[in-house]
């Protein structure tokens, strides 16, 4: 199984920045084209910790070390801003940063680290940057390219609340991957509203 932890976003963002990632496509496009494999609106969301190939029954137990709810609370996310990963070389990942709420998730990062370990997972071994992923780059970008990625804002993606956290199986197939949600966390207290 390939698992990984993430907060989901409303409807409203995934609609917002799927419109993004369509402008940039015609964009990449006109500046001479680029092998993009463009992430499907209903799979957006923000990953927290990516855990890979996991056993079954490791899965299960991480559904239970996941049960009681994070001491993070709710959180606003606004977004802002495209742009690439690395920051050096060329580009892999095509993404939507974060411009309020990346403490927050931060913080969550860190709880999260602190069950795994408990699980005898092994942190990871880079620093946590918080993102949307638009799409991964499968050829390298021209001038071109890159220049349109630079130029494109993130105007209109509204905020929204992160309520949870989630974990996601992938399932891969040769129409792309499909995420199925195995256990959901909320953010804060156990006696907290939720509405």
């Amino acid at each position: 199984m390939r698992l990984f932890f993430a907060v989901e976003l409303d409807e409203a963002v995934r609609r917002a920045t799927s419109r993004i990632a369509s402008d940039l496509a015609r964009a990449l496009a006109a500046a001479g084209g680029a092998d993009v494999s463009w992430i499907r609106p209903g799979n957006m969301h923000l990953t927290v910790r990516f855990l890979g190939e996991t056993a079954p029954d490791r899965a299960r137990d991480l559904a239970a070390a996941f049960a009681a709810p994070l001491a993070a609370p709710p959180f606003e996310l606004r977004f802002s801003g495209v742009g690439t990963f690395p920051p050096r070389g060329p580009a892999r990942v095509i993404w939507v940063g974060i411009e309020a709420g990346h403490e927050q998730l931060a913080a969550v990062h860190g709880e999260v680290e602190g069950r795994l370990r408990a699980l005898g997972i092994a942190p990871e071994d880079r620093p946590f940057r918080a993102h949307l992923t638009l799409g991964r780059v499968r050829t390298r970008l021209g001038p071109g390219a890159a220049k349109a990625i630079a130029g494109t804002a993130a105007a209109g993606v509204p905020p929204c609340t992160a309520r949870e956290l989630t974990l996601f199986e992938s399932r891969l197939s040769p129409h792309g991957a499909t995420y199925v949600a195995l256990a959901r966390t909320p953010l804060g207290p156990a006696h907290e509203d939720r509405r």
